[in-house]
């Protein structure tokens, strides 16, 4: 089963890396999903909630209430970075 390298970063540090099966984020053009083989992308990120986990209905996933950033996808390779949470 493919997965991807996640990282949350911000202004103070590296909050989280991993892998993980999924990726959900909010952005300026809407609730974005993210999965193995997902087509390179780069966006900005609105505030709200990224979840992070290896499933969608993981009840272990984690989740980052954030303010504005942006995301880069890349190779299977999830980088988001915010200001802040």
């Amino acid at each position: 089963m493919s997965s991807l390298s996640v990282k949350v970063v911000t202004r103070s540090g590296e909050l989280f890396s991993g892998q993980a099966g999924f990726v959900s984020l909010p952005t300026t053009e809407g609730s974005l999903g993210i999965l193995p083989g997902h087509l390179p992308f780069l966006g900005t990120i609105t505030a709200g909630k990224v979840k992070v986990g290896m499933k969608e209905n993981d009840p272990d996933a984690r989740v980052f209430e954030v303010v504005p950033g942006f995301v880069s996808v890349d190779e299977d390779k999830v980088t988001i970075v915010v200001d802040g949470l």
